[in-house]
């Protein structure tokens, strides 16, 4: 299977993952960063999924698609083009058990999941009548795709139109064929043009005097300890990282949480708390970045 517009994380998701140790976020700030990330574990773990499950397999799957019909915008985590047919996911990592029944949600107290039953529905209708106008043959399935596995999902149907971990392999089982995969191009294209940038993914300010500085680590972002003169350790999760890398991941960090900011030794040096000496900083960028000179930035690495 083919893997068009790979996912890309939002800025203010990866500003609190790399920034949770070591800078302090609002409660409400916390809590929203906090759901962010939750929901792009659950959309990675699908991709993950579905690729494997899918690979030998013909068709084009496509992440996080924002798109604009009809003067409405409609956010699809996961689709996958085939010859007769796209398979939309809509994927949710929840924490609370739910009842389906008749294709619609309830929460165990019976009341109607509304949140989750309109987005379907507004997913269907739209998507099913904007694929309409390509080809009004081709078929649009959408399936919500609970991807806790310790939440319970009552009612569900083992083959049915909800996909859990535990049956997604048996009711997909059927688009699993082989075909001439670039018939399925022009509906990519037509999905496509409607694709418009995602204007959730605000950026986050964070200023850089409020942060803590010093090594962390790039698997748990937990503080790291020099236990040599090349290597660091993770004191949570025990992981090693070479000298180089930590100086690698920390332009990285800088890269991604201030993007205008230009790269410099001096900078470097001080995001890392000064644990690493100014010359061994300017000896790694020196030789894995390119020196250029900007004309406000001054002399600084890409």
């Amino acid at each position: 299977m083919k893997s068009l517009k790979p996912r890309v994380s939002l800025h203010q998701a990866d500003c609190f993952r790399l920034l949770q140790e070591r800078f302090h976020f609002s409660d409400d700030t916390a809590a929203r960063c906090d759901k962010l990330l939750k929901g792009e574990y659950g959309e990675t773990r699908v991709d993950e999924l579905l690729s494997c499950f899918f690979d030998g397999f013909d068709g084009i799957y496509i992440s996080d698609l924002r798109l604009n019909i009809d003067f409405q915008q409609v956010q699809v985590d996961s689709l996958i083009v085939l010859d007769d047919c796209v398979l939309v996911f809509e994927v949710k990592n929840l924490s609370f058990d739910l009842h389906a029944a008749d294709g619609l949600f309830y929460m165990m107290s019976g009341e109607p999941f509304t949140a989750l039953n309109d987005q379907l529905a507004r997913l269907k209708k739209l998507l099913r009548a904007y694929v309409a106008q390509f080809d009004p043959y081709i078929d649009v399935i959408v399936y919500p795709f609970f991807i806790n596995d310790s939440q319970c999902i009552h009612g569900m149907l083992l083959r049915g139109d909800v996909l859990a971990t535990s049956n997604f392999a048996l009711v997909l089982a059927k688009y699993r064929r082989r075909f001439n995969w670039r018939s399925t191009v022009p509906l990519v294209n037509h999905l496509m043009k409607r694709s418009v940038p995602n204007n959730f993914d605000k950026k986050m300010d964070i200023d850089y005097s409020k942060v803590t500085k010093g090594t962390y680590c790039s698997v748990c972002y937990n503080k790291v300890e020099r236990i040599s003169q090349r290597k660091f350790q993770c004191l949570k999760c025990n992981t090693d990282i070479s000298t180089a890398a930590v100086i690698s991941n920390g332009v990285k960090e800088i890269s991604r949480i201030w993007p205008d900011k230009p790269i410099t030794t001096k900078l470097v040096t001080d995001w890392l708390g000064e644990s690493i000496d100014k010359r061994t900083i300017q000896r790694v960028l020196s030789k894995n970045y390119l020196l250029t000179k900007g004309n406000y930035e001054g002399w600084h690495y890409k």
